[in-house]
């Protein structure tokens, strides 16, 4: 009698322990789908930066001689740099983010040219220039609209505002002989627009590919020069969403 007693109130508390383990599994949230979230997200990236700087060139010498020149310098080099932002997900397939980002590069070119122009009184005036163009960082704000493609991939627009440091020198040397040394760094924005695509990586990572264009305002000097820079942008990232 009293084993009886005690299996039954061990099979009681089996099948309550049953119901109780069941009930709590059916209520309990799922667990989200591995893929890519939105919220904060922080990264590191690198890449190429391929300016374009073109040196509109007019000075009169002593004697009225005019030497124009509007060569096309290209500064290039390896870029990196870290970004901070902020995305939602609107439904299902839009998504909406905003962006802050710096990079370091090392972008530079130079070029040389000598030419030999007729003075007023017949003779050849010789006249040589040697200018070195070089961008040390850039910076910008943008806005990412962008389509969700599945839950692990995103494709999205870059329009936004990038600031730049430029540095020119410019060493004219022109009749006497007379030589004018020209050195300016100057911080120059512009319009900025592109395309990326983020991919999910894992966990919390993912990976980011952008293409960026941006022309930036003109740079001129004293001797008559107006530098025209745009810069293209190749950049890759893995950023980290803190979701």
């Amino acid at each position: 009698m009293k084993k009886s007693k005690i299996l039954l109130i061990a099979a009681s508390a089996i099948l309550f322990s049953s119901a109780s383990f069941a009930t709590h599994h059916k209520h309990a949230a799922p667990k989200s789908k591995p893929g890519l979230k939105d919220g904060f997200y922080l990264g590191v990236r690198a890449g190429y930066d391929n300016y374009t700087a073109r040196d509109n060139l007019s000075y009169t010498d002593l004697e009225g001689e005019v030497f124009s020149i509007n060569p096309v310098l290209s500064p290039i080099g390896w870029a990196g740099g870290v970004f901070l932002g902020y995305g939602k997900y609107l439904g299902n397939r839009l998504y909406l983010g905003g962006e802050a980002n710096f990079n370091a590069t090392g972008a530079q070119s130079s070029y040389a040219l000598t030419a030999l122009t007729m003075s007023g009184s017949g003779g050849l005036d010789t006249n040589s220039l040697k200018t070195t163009v070089s961008a040390n960082n850039n910076y910008g704000l943008a806005i990412l609209p962008g389509i969700k493609v599945n839950n692990n991939s995103l494709v999205y627009a870059r329009i936004g505002y990038t600031w730049s440091l430029i540095k020119t020198q410019e060493i004219f040397t022109t009749i006497g002989p007379s030589t004018i040394t020209f050195n300016k760094s100057k911080v120059v924005g512009g319009l900025t627009y592109g395309l990326g695509l983020e991919m999910f990586l894992v966990g919390n990572l993912s990976l980011r590919a952008d293409y960026t264009y941006t022309s930036f305002n003109h740079v001129t000097s004293p001797i008559g020069s107006r530098f025209s820079p745009t810069d293209n942008q190749f950049m890759l990232g893995v950023a980290c969403h803190l979701a």
